[in-house]
């Protein structure tokens, strides 16, 4: 110990003898530990109080959970029971739900109003006509849904707007304002159109997902709404796929279903006949048709068909000498082959199998020519061709199974059956003039031409 240091021990032992263990201050000393003791003391037990309160509390908290601490409009923290806060929850929620109803009257209102003088069709197949008659031409249809705007109303008949088309319909087979608006909503829709040919259908939305398959100029896609945003469009392909294209690529529109022309090369006016024994038909389908001949009885009707069927097999036998022939099979997949049937249960469903067959080998000449695509699906989507791809029946045909008769004879053309030739166009027969045809062929209800 150095020297420095012993004087200073040396001067604190000098200091406590004199001032604190000093018999003179030995009481003043004792009373000021024992006060600093106390004091330490209660400090200590002070601490370990609120210590425990809190965690009793907390305890309290977890184990009941009928404590919680919420937020008060001045931003502090503040604890309430259950009750409270599920009040608080209770007005929240209902002012939310409130304000969410409104906002949603506000919309409907207004889309509402905008069909003050629009029309829906409240079935499928509606005729439209040049005139307010049944003995006008039939210058489109309608589908369930389609809306239009209403230019004048009288003595039972309609007089309408919609697309392209301009003429009449039976007041009862249309709804008007309000109504009109809730049942042209459920059939609003996304389309979308390629903007070039080949375009990748991808399996996810992603430049490096899986190619499972491809899109086509002059076809209509739908949209799934709620998987397309700003880079892909999610596309219903025709054979049942779902897959993405590039935004970039794509043509997306959006609206309401609109009359369908009937000048259309391939449409089906057997939809819209007036023939009686095609009534009939429609009668038990559900479909339209405005001047159907009560008076007369099924069986009246049946032999009706049967006689047309013999006159109008009798008057193609002597229109042409386009026989039975043999074409090079073609490869296609179920997926293809039931599109082509479901297209044609629409567009020949009431007509013999000869018929069927003949609209089969129009949509096989039509993919060997390439004129419209390279695939069943860009062949019978192709714009302005087979009206019947916008009707709401196919997607369910599509789905669930077209017609027996008419998957066979898609089958049998496929394996080399072509009783048409090289024909690649047909129209009901009674719209058709022969005399301006060059090579043609009835059978049945159509005519089949170049």
């Amino acid at each position: 110990m150095s020297r420095r240091t012993k004087l200073k021990v040396r001067n604190m032992r000098l200091f406590l003898t004199k001032n604190v263990f000093n018999s003179r201050y030995i009481v003043r000393n004792i009373l000021a530990f024992t006060i600093m003791v106390t004091v330490v003391a209660m400090c200590a037990g002070a601490g370990i109080m609120i210590g425990n309160r809190k965690e009793a509390k907390a305890d309290t908290v977890v184990a009941s959970g009928n404590v919680e601490e919420v937020v008060t409009l001045d931003g502090s923290m503040t604890s309430m029971n259950a009750a409270g806060t599920n009040m608080i929850r209770a007005d929240l929620e209902s002012v939310m739900t409130a304000d969410k109803e409104a906002k949603e009257k506000e919309v409907v209102a207004a889309a509402a109003a905008e069909f003050t003088d629009k029309c829906a069709a409240n079935r499928d197949d509606v005729n439209v006509r040049a005139e307010a008659s049944t003995d006008s031409a039939i210058v489109g249809h309608m589908n369930i849904g389609a809306c239009g705007d209403v230019l004048a109303q009288a003595d039972g008949w309609v007089q309408i707007s919609s697309g392209d088309v301009k003429g009449y319909v039976k007041a009862d087979y249309v709804t008007i304002g309000e109504e009109a608006y809730a049942l042209a909503k459920q059939y609003y829709s996304m389309t979308a159109v390629a903007k070039e040919d080949g375009i990748n259908l991808r399996a996810a939305a992603n430049k490096d997902a899986e190619v499972v398959g491809a899109v086509y100029e002059n076809v209509t896609y739908t949209v799934t709404p709620e998987k397309t945003d700003d880079a892909w469009v999610c596309l219903q392909v025709a054979t049942g796929t779902e897959g993405y294209a590039s935004a970039d690529y794509m043509e997306v529109t959006e609206g309401y279903r609109v009359a369908e022309p009937v000048d259309g090369t391939a449409v089906d006016e057997d939809t819209t006949s007036e023939e009686t024994s095609t009534t009939e038909t429609k009668k038990a389908s559900g479909s339209v048709e405005e001047n159907k001949q009560s008076t007369q009885t099924t069986t009246e009707k049946t032999s009706t068909t049967q006689q047309t069927t013999t006159e109008a097999t009798t008057q193609a036998n002597n229109s042409s000498n386009i026989g039975s022939s043999s074409r090079t099979p073609v490869s296609l997949s179920d997926a293809d082959i039931n599109l082509m049937a479901a297209v044609m249960t629409l567009e020949c469903g009431n007509e013999s199998y000869e018929g069927q067959l003949a609209v089969a080998n129009v949509i096989l000449n039509r993919l060997q020519s390439g004129a419209w695509g390279s695939t069943i699906s860009s062949v019978v989507y192709a714009a302005n061709q087979f009206s019947v791809v916008s009707d709401s029946r196919l997607q369910g045909l599509i789905q669930n199974g077209a017609q027996a008769s008419c998957i066979q004879a898609a089958r049998d053309a496929c394996a080399g059956n072509n009783n048409i030739g090289d024909l690649m166009s047909f129209r009901p027969a009674r719209y058709v003039d022969t005399s301006t045809l060059g090579t043609y062929k009835q059978i049945g209800n159509h005519v089949f031409f170049k």
